[in-house]
């Protein structure tokens, strides 16, 4: 598990983001899904998905909006 790294989170006192799937709770354990790291990861791995995956969204240059359940992370 964690492969996907769609839930990578901050931790505090860790230097990298980790997986959320895969990364026990410690007593005292402060997690960020919000931070502004996770929020830019999260969008990179998305954006890679939908490059991968293209919908109509990416026709003409990429220049049609996204009508699909990732468009407000993208």
């Amino acid at each position: 598990m964690g492969n996907c790294r769609i839930c990578l989170v901050s931790v505090e006192g860790q230097s990298k983001l980790l997986p959320a799937c895969a990364t026990k709770v410690a007593d005292g354990m402060v997690v960020q899904s919000e931070s502004h790291a996770a929020v830019e990861n999260r969008k990179g791995v998305l954006r890679l998905l939908l490059e991968r995956y293209p919908g109509e969204h990416l026709l003409n240059g990429g220049r049609a909006r996204p009508r699909n359940e990732f468009e407000e992370y993208v």
